[in-house]
């Protein structure tokens, strides 16, 4: 089972969250920890979009791939 971690809008939900703490926060300190924090959940959100596209691509062209391999033999 995947940690909510591993997931892209998790980690966009914890942002939110961070957001939100951080306009309450009344210390600077505490303010600066939590949009430093949002902004790592965006980042990890982020990065984990473009790791899900990079294996779409690559399936696509694995399977692509794979038909044109089985079109060749046909033809053979």
């Amino acid at each position: 089972m995947k940690s909510d971690q591993d997931s892209p809008a998790a980690c966009r939900n914890h942002a939110v969250q961070d957001r939100v703490r951080a306009e309450a926060m009344d210390t600077e300190n505490g303010r600066l920890r939590l949009e430093r924090s949002a902004s790592a959940w965006e980042t990890r959100a982020d990065e984990l979009d473009a790791v899900a596209e990079t294996r779409s691509t690559s399936r696509a062209e694995a399977i692509e791939e794979w038909n044109a391999d089985e079109t060749d033999e046909d033809e053979t």
